[in-house]
């Protein structure tokens, strides 16, 4: 069933208010304190954003690092450098 990117956004912005009245309210529903709260805070944002992607609604986030392309040409400068080296005194057999 496809859902709305504003009915997603709205589902989990309805979860967090709840974490956030529940822990503030009566901390004891949170048995390891605050660092509990936070976990399951995080979670239920992390969980959104995948809904968004699995949606079409959001792209994937890039991985930290250099680009695939980047990487490659990075390799490709590099072989190209090994090529321009004279040849060695002891060759490789």
């Amino acid at each position: 069933m496809a859902r709305t990117e504003q009915e997603i956004r709205e589902l989990y912005s309805s979860r967090h208010d709840a974490i956030t009245k529940c822990y503030y309210s009566d901390p004891k529903y949170f048995i390891g304190g605050l660092p509990a709260f936070q976990v399951v805070h995080e979670k239920n944002w992390r969980d959104m954003e995948a809904d968004l992607i699995a949606e079409g609604y959001q792209k994937p986030p890039e991985p930290p690092g250099p680009s695939i392309d980047d990487r490659l040409r990075a390799l490709e400068l590099a072989v190209e450098g090994l090529k321009k080296l004279e040849p060695t005194a002891y060759p490789i057999e």
